[in-house]
């Protein structure tokens, strides 16, 4: 069954759901009596179609329709069948559905009236019941309706000109009573409805005339049985390539939906509709599938209506969108049967056929084995030819099923047998020489190698590795073979295959087990320096082959570079260098032309390289000299305070910076100072320059002066201190080292110290420090008794005092008791070890005197007795 709504301001869109085995063909039907109407409504009972309401001028009449050769539109109730006028108001885009034979109509407009009057139709009496009235949103036009078992559904629509509407109603004619039920995602009005018998589907449509929103292309699925009462809506495939369309005609053949004459864009006013053709076949895949197919070939119309009887649609009536006049068109859509053909129904095994069916657009193809595709498409809309490439191992008939009510046709396609061939031969052979290769197999009686030998054995010599293809027939089929004879190589290759004379090449053997090259190595790679085009040869084994091969490496010539111009110029004059020999040049100046204009400040290297057309690159220099040639040595050093010596040579008159005009001069620079003279030889004049470097002192001095008590050690030290410095100090008695910055003094007597600080540069600075010596003079005395035993405890007689500085001078004498001096002594430091004459004293007492002037100036007088013991 199917449902349709249009309103007059919105195009036309046909859906037809066909159960053909083929791709459908329209057909123009004339009736007798033909019906100029539209937007009206129908439905079929049996083998008749019926015709209610519609425009223009919102008819209430009914007409009825039977196919066949004398086919016509007959006015109710006169006619084959008495049937009523809609008993209502409302004749414009009311909603139908059939239940169980049994036909509903409902809603509807009249003019600016909206209604939601129901009512059954009884085919037997051709009359109208008054049912329950429609409960949705209140009066509707534009809605859509399908049955499912027992109930029939409606919704969607509009009311009043008011936007889509997304409510949904189940009547049960049971109990004539309406129920709400689950509402469809997306309001719409012009919608498209209709039922597989388990399922509802409605889609398309449009949510609001405002010129601007595009129509639905969607679809959904209405299941009854989910989430009763109300059930549920799933989302299904959009339709492809376009913006679906609102207030289609369509039918149903084999549970599947055609798509017509659709209105594209929401400009309301029914001229955009398009004669494309679309099917919808919910059981394609889990969302099922749109497919295109051939266009609709009549006026281009919209609130045309359609409808199905038996295996055929048809597309009645609609307003010619160009014209908009009412049309009294009918077309029929009946499928066409399918065909398919093969380029060879006979083949040999390992070859194939190509396969084409035409009829219909959508195609299945089976078995799979041996098909480069299962499903095809038609190149063209309507349905074209379509192919598929088959290559059976066997015989196999091969079955193609047109995609919309799937009829099918087969063709058989028989393979024969190839004959089996096989080869065989020495498949690998040193070079130089024979093998024999044959080809054999079952029910072959012809040859052809690709030798052009007919035989079914054949001698070959191949210098290098070869194929040799052999075909084979038996008066049928052929089969092909072949058989490889390699020839073992030694390959050689180089990544410098031509390199400049001077460079390296390095040759790389691959392939062999063994090497030897001309050159002596024994390994796979070298490395060879040739002076002209060489070739190296090398032997190898491979297996028990011996093979030889040899790799020629080109030398280039290095460029012979040439470099003119004057060298000799006079100071701040310019000069040209021209180079030559080559194709490309790069100074040492940077340019890149070989002619360079210069202007040195001094004797300058001018460098070029030069590459040649072969890529090989060389160099050359030239020294540019300015005259006259000035000797002057470039730099000095001197450090701070010295003086320099600055001599120049070469010509005959001097000017230094200085003023100076003598060739030799005297400077003595704070600071480092660039020093230039210019020479004049009578012809030209040149400058030179050299640089007087002056370095700095050592920044650092002597520390500190200092008083100490004598014996008393003090730390001398240079600040600030530096490792790169040398020390010398003087004088370097009593020093713990004189090269350091920091030795330890331990004067005697007040000393100044002078040190020598020399840097890294060589510089040098001299300081000094004083370190002054107090002399404290305590209690003088001389022991009265010593033991030179030789336990070195007291075996040396002196005089005690705590500094022997103290002593200035002295006279210490010891005489025995008869008077003889047997000790005399004038440094304290020297005391008498008991020995007169060598000989140790015996034990005695002895008389000493000592007489001595200090060092701050007073004398002392002693005398005593002192005992020698032991």
């Amino acid at each position: 069954m199917k449902i349709i709504t249009l309103k007059n301001q919105f195009f036309i869109f046909l859906l037809v759901l066909i159960c053909n085995t083929t791709i459908a063909q329209w057909t123009a039907v004339t009736p007798t009596t033909p019906l100029t109407r539209y937007r009206g409504q129908t439905f079929v009972l049996g083998d008749t179609a019926y015709y209610f309401g519609g425009s223009p001028g919102y008819q209430y009449n009914g007409y009825s329709f039977v196919p066949g050769v004398n086919s016509s539109w007959t006015q109710q109730p006169t006619g084959t069948f008495t049937i009523a006028n809609i008993p209502s108001t409302g004749s414009d885009v009311p909603f139908t559905f059939v239940i169980k034979d049994v036909a509903y109509l409902g809603g509807g407009a009249n003019g600016g009236s909206r209604y939601n009057q129901f009512y059954q139709y009884n085919q037997n009496t051709g009359t109208w019941t008054n049912k329950a009235s429609f409960i949705g949103s209140s009066a509707i036009v534009y809605a859509v309706s399908f049955s499912i078992g027992n109930y029939g559904y409606a919704g969607t629509g509009a009311n009043g000109g008011a936007p889509g509407l997304n409510d949904f109603c189940r009547y049960d004619p049971a109990v004539d009573t309406w129920t709400v039920v689950a509402s469809i995602p997306g309001a719409r009005f012009g919608a498209v409805g209709f039922s597989d018998g388990t399922y509802g589907y409605v889609g398309l449509g449009l949510s609001v005339c405002d010129g601007s929103t595009l129509p639905y292309n969607d679809m959904y699925r209405y299941d009854p049985a989910s989430s009763p009462p109300l059930g549920t809506w799933t989302a299904m495939a959009s339709m492809p390539n376009q913006q679906g369309g609102e207030e289609a005609a369509y039918f149903v053949l084999c549970n599947k939906l055609i798509v017509t004459l659709g209105d594209t864009i929401n400009n309301c006013g029914g001229n955009k509709n398009t004669p494309q053709t679309w099917m919808f076949d919910p059981t394609d895949g889990p969302v099922g599938k749109w497919s295109r197919l051939p266009d609709f070939p009549g006026t281009v119309a919209y609130c045309a209506r359609g409808f199905a009887i038996g295996n055929t649609g048809y597309v009645e009536g609609g307003t010619d969108i160009n014209t908009g006049v009412t049309t009294s068109q009918l077309w029929s859509y009946t499928p066409t049967l399918i065909s398919v053909s093969a380029t060879n129904v006979t083949i040999c095994s390992g070859t194939n056929t190509l396969l084409s069916a035409n009829g219909s657009s959508l195609y299945k193809w089976s078995p799979a084995s041996g098909l480069s595709s299962t499903v095809t498409t038609s190149s063209s809309v309507p349905g074209g030819t379509t192919q598929t490439i088959a290559s059976p191992l066997v015989t196999t008939t091969y079955t193609v099923t047109e995609a919309i009510c799937g009829q099918y046709t087969s063709v058989t396609v028989n393979v024969l047998p190839s004959p089996t061939i096989n080869t065989s031969g020495n498949t690998t052979i040193c070079s130089g020489s024979t093998t024999n290769v044959s080809a054999f197999g079952g029910s072959v009686i012809s040859y052809l190698w690709n030798t052009g030998a007919t035989t079914d054995n054949i001698n070959v010599s191949p210098a290098s590795t070869a194929i040799y293809n052999v075909s084979a027939g038996n008066g049928l089929c052929s089969a092909n073979g072949s058989v490889r004879v390699s020839v073992p190589v030694i390959n050689i290759s180089s990544h410098n295959a031509t390199v400049c004379s001077g460079s390296s090449a390095s040759l790389s053997a691959s392939g062999g087990d063994s090497y030897l090259w001309s050159t002596g190595s024994t390994a796979p790679s070298i490395t060879v320096h040739p002076s002209s085009v060489s070739s190296y040869s090398l032997t190898g084994t491979v297996g028990i082959c011996s093979v030889s091969a040899s790799y020629t490496v080109a030398v280039y010539p290095l460029p012979v570079i040439s470099i003119g111009g004057n060298t000799s110029i006079c100071g701040g004059s310019n000069s040209t260098l021209s180079a030559s020999g080559g194709t490309k040049y790069l100074w040492s100046t940077g340019a890149t032309v070989n002619n360079i204009s210069i202007n040195p400040t001094g004797n300058t290297s001018y460098t070029v390289i030069v590459t040649s057309a072969l890529g090989c690159t060389d160099s050359s220099s030239v020294m540019v000299t300015l005259l006259p040639v000035i000797a002057l040595a470039n730099s000095q050093t001197i450090c701070s305070g010295s003086t320099a010596q600055l001599s120049a040579t070469g010509g005959s008159i001097y000017l230094w910076n200085t003023g100076a005009t003598n060739n030799f001069i005297t400077v003595n620079p704070t600071s480092t100072t660039n020093y230039t003279v210019t020479v004049s030889d009578g012809n030209c004049n040149n400058s030179a320059g050299t640089i007087v470097v002056v370095n700095p002192l050592p920044n650092a001095t002597a520390c500190c002066n200092a008083t100490v008590i004598s014996g008393q050690a003090v730390s001398l030290a240079v600040n600030p201190a530096n490792t790169n410095n040398n020390y010398s100090w003087t004088p370097d008695t009593e020093l713990t080292s004189n090269t350091i910055y920091n030795p330890m003094a331990n004067p005697t007597k007040t000393t100044e110290y002078y040190v020598t600080l020399t840097d890294s540069n060589g510089c040098q600075k001299k300081d000094s420090v004083w370190v002054i010596v107090n002399i404290i003079c305590k209690d003088i005395f001389v022991p009265d008794g010593f033991s030179p035993n030789g336990d070195l405890i007291n075996d040396v007689l002196y005089i005690k005092t705590e500094n022997n500085n103290c002593i200035q001078s002295m006279v210490f004498n010891i005489f025995d008791r008869w008077g003889n001096k047997v000790f005399s002594s004038i440094d304290p430091a020297v005391g008498w070890n008991g020995y007169f004459n060598n000989k140790l004293m015996d034990l005695a007492v002895f008389v000493y005197s000592l007489q001595a002037t200090l060092i701050d100036g007073s004398s002392i007088n002693k005398k005593g007795n002192v005992s020698l013991v032991k």
